[in-house]
């Protein structure tokens, strides 16, 4: 059975070293050690951590709030109308090689990709009741990843590496009325 490596998902602050994360994809281990703090400072995102009890990164991702056409998504999702639909752009995602492929056995843990993927759509269904958001998207880095997330069950639009994920299903929130 797939269980996850880490006991935390924290909002990124300063207290936490992100020098040792390693996804081995450079781009992205870049914008998380030198600019993801930045970006959240000014609201482009949010950054969460995936942390075990040893304050490693095990995983990280980033939401924004996002908006796609109409026209774009008809004939994926069932949406009416001319205007936007709101939709939770998941920008930046990565874990790190030591919790991916073969080192995850070594470690003692499941597969933490779709593991974190599973909790990255659980918040954004949550957030999607709260603020009547219906899509969570996400651009492919590559090729490569397309089935991966086609996996995790989001589908491709016109650009098959423009994907999303339809979270109507979302059951409300309950805000302790």
């Amino acid at each position: 059975m797939c269980t996850q490596a880490w006991d935390r998902i924290v909002a990124l602050d300063d207290d936490v070293n992100l020098d040792g994360f390693r996804c081995g994809e450079p781009d992205i281990d870049l914008w998380l050690q030198r600019d993801a703090r930045e970006w959240q400072e000014t609201s482009r995102c949010t950054v969460y951590l995936a942390m075990t009890d040893a304050n490693e990164i095990v995983g990280f991702f980033s939401l924004s709030m996002h908006a796609l056409q109409v026209q774009v998504v008809k004939g994926v999702v069932d949406v009416s109308g001319n205007a936007k639909v709101p939709t939770i752009l998941l920008g930046k995602f990565g874990v790190d090689e030591r919790f991916r492929g073969r080192n995850r056995t070594a470690l003692g843990c499941g597969r933490q990709g779709p593991l974190l993927m599973r909790e990255i759509i659980d918040r954004a269904r949550q957030m999607s009741a709260l603020v009547a958001c219906r899509l969570l998207y996400v651009e492919a880095l590559n090729d490569g990843l397309i089935a991966w997330y086609e996996r995790q069950g989001f589908h491709s639009m016109k650009n098959p590496r423009k994907m999303i994920l339809d979270l109507r299903p979302a059951r409300p929130v309950d805000m302790g009325r």
